[in-house]
């Protein structure tokens, strides 16, 4: 989907509908590039608390805490 991922040191904005994937989308890409290849990223959200975020993220298996 994403053909090798996004153009490194850029911000990228998601948008879609309420329940379109775009936490969910937005996380994974992080968690795997931290956890593959050691990137940092950063994650900004206006809609959800910290606790809502880890415990939705939390069922798919990632630790956002650690």
């Amino acid at each position: 989907m994403l053909n090798g991922g996004l153009p490194k040191g850029r911000t990228i904005l998601l948008l879609g509908g309420p329940g379109s994937g775009k936490t969910t989308l937005g996380v994974q890409f992080l968690m795997k590039g931290f956890q593959e290849h050691g990137e940092k990223g950063v994650f900004l959200s206006f809609d959800e608390t910290k606790e809502h975020l880890f415990n939705e993220m939390g069922s798919f298996g990632w630790d956002l805490a650690a």
